[in-house]
């Protein structure tokens, strides 16, 4: 699930497709460059549980952020934050 500018959307995203591809998919904009999870430029806040493919957050970011170019959601749903 995405929210942007208080509004809520959900929707499903397949294997063969990354995060940041089913948020575009959606109509919703995210600013991003590489999509290789190394510049975080498309990093957003979350919630839920986060598999981390980027090698640009910190561990301690990764509490907080995760970048949909190259992560995924473990299970269950995945709330971000997208301004």
């Amino acid at each position: 699930m995405a929210s942007q500018a208080g509004s809520e959307v959900e929707f499903s995203v397949s294997a063969k497709q990354s995060l940041l591809d089913a948020i575009r998919a959606q109509g919703l904009r995210l600013d991003s460059a590489r999509e290789i999870g190394t510049c975080g430029r498309c990093k957003v806040t979350y919630s839920g549980d986060v598999d981390h493919r980027d090698s640009v957050l910190s561990a301690r970011e990764r509490q907080t952020y995760m970048t949909p170019c190259v992560s995924r959601a473990k299970s269950g749903v995945l709330k971000l934050e997208l301004a």
